[in-house]
């Protein structure tokens, strides 16, 4: 699996597919608010609530 590493600032976002936009609301410190625009039908979960079987990181993919 590919992976793309962007620099965005507040109000700046990027599109994953064509319906699905995140949005980079607010930076604090080592936080960041996204807002997460999908469709209905589209699960949006972060990843640490998801079965490790389920999550891919750049540490299992031997990345350092």
């Amino acid at each position: 699996m590919g992976h793309l590493m962007l620099k965005r600032r507040r109000g700046e976002g990027v599109y994953v597919g064509q319906d699905v936009l995140i949005t980079v609301v607010e930076v604090s410190g080592h936080s960041v608010r996204l807002c997460v625009q999908a469709p209905k039908g589209v699960p949006v979960m972060r990843a640490e609530l998801l079965p490790d079987d389920e999550c891919v990181t750049s540490e299992s993919e031997g990345e350092p």
